[in-house]
């Protein structure tokens, strides 16, 4: 141990110091799939059990080292949860604080547990004397005490992104509509530019600094037509990632007129498993007019019992004087509900994006996925009679897994008559590149190995290979060069 350097001490430090998210389901703390954020696993300020504290512990030379790397203890949960009792947790958040050093901050703030309890708010006052150092906040439950007193004494000059998290409280929308001048302390954020909201908190009340917005994401906690009021406040958005389960017309107000997004570039859809209020979503599609957008993502969650409105989308592209280079389709909806998803839907879609260069579709059990593999594959073909090959532009063709023992769904004999009829076509572009993913569940016990190595994969593949094409297999543990 002696021997070892100290860089390889702090690289493995930094890799033990995070902790999971999923805790024992009889706690109370434990963490829903859809509420796991990168916040719900950095160390606890006042948990001296784990983290940098625990770690500190062991020997002289390890608390050392921990002491001397503010990386450590830059990005930490502050909550009262952890709070002994008899202590007051001054000293070792102050502790905490000094071995941070000058870095930035990542931080994730209980505050209704500290905020609003008047023998801890001192605590809360030392945090907020470092809010020059804050890059990244993520806020459980955020009270109104919190916005009061972080609005008069601080500024968050470094402050990059801002997470809200749910928590096992509901949101109190008279806490805004009282007096929303307590969050201006975000106007004072110049290089605030990445917004989260995975609580049904209504972000559109808030005085921000919208046009600075580069980022947003919006969970399916939220109405589609509160997602909607926050794009049409945020014209220079560049990525925008919704989870969208209820899209009824609640709000006829909210789809009057076009959403012109100038600048956004990526776009993610995705429908949760629970989404079912979704007779409406087309008419949320229609209205978007993205003209720069260079990528869109299409994601239907397993279980799933609505299929994306792919007919929607292709209406706004040819609608957008945009050029999609990369497109992603991932359908895992449930096999066995009415009405059943239309080939000529993908198809509609998939001749509004002639300069598509990366293809993204998952192959599996599902219909959703069976129906993307039949009606896409068979078109990559050139010649033979047909009106004309899909997707000219097309260079990469990826294809996801969602479980081992979808690879074996995979019709080879036609991609491999796809893409070598591209190699012979003079006015199709090749397909140089195959990348194959495969997801592996937290339950897998297998060897990742074998799931990349050829052996594993029929003789047609190392065929291809030989002939010119480029195949990477991915899991989600391991890549490999096949």
């Amino acid at each position: 141990m002696e021997r070892i350097p100290t860089e390889i001490f702090c690289t493995i430090f930094g890799l033990s110091i995070t902790q999971d998210p999923h805790r024992d389901d009889n706690s109370e703390d434990s963490v829903d799939e859809t509420d796991i954020s990168e916040g719900r696993m950095w160390p606890s300020v006042f948990d001296f059990r784990k983290g940098p504290w625990s770690i500190s512990r062991v020997c002289r030379k390890w608390r050392m080292i921990c002491t001397c790397l503010p990386k450590l203890w830059s990005c930490f949960t502050f909550s009262a949860n952890d709070l002994d009792l008899n202590r007051d947790g001054k000293a070792a958040l102050n502790a905490w604080l000094s071995f941070s050093g000058t870095s930035k901050l990542s931080i994730l703030i209980e505050p209704d547990g500290i905020c609003n309890v008047s023998h801890r708010i001192k605590l809360f006052e030392i945090l907020a004397g470092h809010a020059e150092r804050w890059e990244r906040i993520e806020l459980v439950n955020s009270t109104p005490n919190f916005w009061f007193m972080l609005s008069f004494k601080s500024r968050l000059h470094s402050l990059k992104r801002v997470t809200f998290l749910s928590g096992c409280t509901s949101f109190d929308p008279d806490a805004v509509s009282s007096d929303s001048s307590h969050y201006r302390v975000f106007l004072d954020a110049p290089q605030f530019h990445t917004l989260i909201n995975r609580d049904d908190f209504p972000l559109y009340k808030l005085p921000m600094p919208w046009s600075q917005l580069t980022e947003y994401e919006g969970s399916a906690r939220a109405h589609v037509a509160d997602h909607f009021r926050v794009l049409r406040l945020t014209p220079n958005l560049v990525k925008c990632r919704l989870e969208i389960a209820d899209a009824d017309h609640s709000d006829e107000s909210s789809f009057s007129s076009p959403l012109l997004l100038p600048k956004l570039q990526r776009l993610q859809i995705q429908t949760p498993s629970f989404a079912e209020g979704l007779q409406q979503l087309s008419s949320f599609i229609q209205l978007m007019k993205l003209p720069a957008l260079q990528m869109l993502s299409i994601v239907s969650e397993h279980h799933t019992r609505v299929f994306p409105p792919f007919h929607a989308f292709a209406e706004v592209l040819r609608g957008s004087p945009c050029e999609v280079r990369q497109l992603e389709l991932v359908l895992a909806c449930q096999p066995d509900f009415q009405p059943r998803l239309q080939p000529e839907h993908i198809l509609d879609l998939l001749k509004a994006t002639p300069r598509l260069h990366h293809l993204c579709i998952t192959v599996g059990t599902t219909q959703g996925s069976r129906v993307l593999q039949d009606t896409i594959l068979p078109r990559l073909l050139v010649g033979r009679g047909l009106e004309g090959a899909l997707l000219p532009m097309l260079n990469t063709l990826e294809l996801k897994f969602p479980v081992p023992s979808a690879v074996h769904m995979l019709d080879l004999s036609t991609l491999a008559a796809g893409i070598r009829s591209r190699w012979a076509s003079i006015g199709s572009e090749a397909i140089r590149n195959l990348v194959i993913t495969i997801e592996l569940s937290e339950g897998w016990i297998g060897d990742d190995s074998d799931m990349v190595s050829s052996a594993c994969w029929p003789p047609i593949m190392e065929v291809l290979q030989e002939e010119g094409l480029n195949i990477v297999v991915h899991t989600t543990r391991n890549t490999c060069l096949f």
